[in-house]
């Protein structure tokens, strides 16, 4: 998340909010890494360890369902794909947060 947090504070985007508290419709809540709220935008790092049990993937994608449910749009990203191509997750970051959003 560190290595993460360095390519979107150096990217030419909004400033984010980390762990943005989400209220999700099964009563639990979701803190993602780095989100825009005013453009229902979410970034996140996904390392190997926390997210590689069965248990923990059924977690991960209810959590991540129900996000999209409520209109958020999400970018997932590896340690490794950061780590070995970060040109490229930076890229794909300013183009995500900086698309044109829809402002209900």
């Amino acid at each position: 998340e560190i290595d993460l947090a360095w390519i979107v504070m150096n990217a030419p985007v909004p400033k984010p909010i980390q762990q943005l508290r989400i209220y999700l419709p099964d009563g639990f809540n979701a803190y993602p890494d780095f989100s825009w709220p005013d453009r229902m935008r979410i970034v996140e790092v996904d390392g190997f360890g926390a997210h590689s049990t069965p248990g923990q993937m059924e977690h991960d994608l209810r959590r991540q369902n129900q996000l999209l449910d409520l209109g958020w749009e999400i970018r997932r990203f590896t340690p490794t794909r950061i780590r070995d191509e970060p040109q490229i997750v930076r890229a794909e970051i300013i183009r995500f947060v900086n698309n044109p959003f829809r402002a209900d």
